[in-house]
């Protein structure tokens, strides 16, 4: 699969969680994983 296709669906769903999580720290979570699966997919 294309690294931008898989980017595309993981921010989909990072999206939807980030939106209804009310926690400023959870939501610091949820961009450190978003930095971190962009990198290990070379983006």
């Amino acid at each position: 699969m294309m690294p931008k296709t898989l980017l595309d669906e993981y921010t989909f769903f990072w999206n939807i969680e980030r939106a209804i999580q009310p926690v400023i720290d959870q939501q610091k979570r949820l961009d450190k994983e978003m930095a971190d699966f962009r990198k290990s997919i070379g983006l």
